[in-house]
């Protein structure tokens, strides 16, 4: 096993990891740290990297790819956020999974944060509407949306479309990845 191989697994771990605690922070505080984003786009950095030396592997689609992938949601989200539909936090975390995905895996990534998403909205709109609910702690999603506020956490969305990016992109087959593929 050489040293780019254990990079670039390392680096998809850590990813997906990211997008777990951001999914967990933006639960509890409505917030995903920025430390996040920026780690998931240094991975993304290191594992393109890996995979160029190794050769034949070629896990990843052109830089290009990539940087119109990540390029073009930062554009999209940022007009979302100047008309207060998104967070900075989720703009940035869609940004730094696009430079992942690519835009091969983008129409997965995307169909499945818009999924969930939506699911999410659901979950909201039921909680609004419940009369009793326990007491939650302050400033978590489900006591901003039992106080009548419209938010989602959609760091959980964001980070679930990844894992299934990554899936359909092939990232987690490293037998795979270590021995080559065409």
């Amino acid at each position: 096993m050489n040293l780019a191989f254990v990079l670039l697994v390392s680096s998809v771990s850590v990813a997906v990891l990211c997008g777990i605690l951001a999914g967990i922070s933006d639960f509890r505080r409505m917030r995903i740290p920025n430390a996040l984003s920026l780690l998931i786009a240094v991975t993304f950095a290191l594992a393109f990297f890996a995979d160029a030396i190794l050769g034949e592997s070629r896990a990843f689609a052109p830089l290009l790819s990539h940087f119109f992938a990540g390029c073009g949601i930062f554009f999209a989200t940022y007009v979302l956020f100047l008309f207060r539909v998104f967070g900075a936090g989720d703009s940035k975390l869609l940004t730094a999974y696009g430079f992942w995905v690519g835009l091969q895996g983008l129409p997965v990534f995307l169909f499945w944060v818009t999924m969930i998403g939506a699911l999410l909205a659901l979950v909201a709109i039921c909680v609004g509407r419940m009369g009793r609910f326990p007491a939650m702690p302050e400033g978590s999603w489900l006591a901003r949306v039992r106080s009548r506020e419209a938010v989602v956490p959609y760091g959980i969305a964001i980070g679930s479309g990844a894992v299934a990016a990554f899936a359909f992109l092939g990232y987690f087959d490293f037998a795979a990845l270590s021995q080559g593929r065409s």
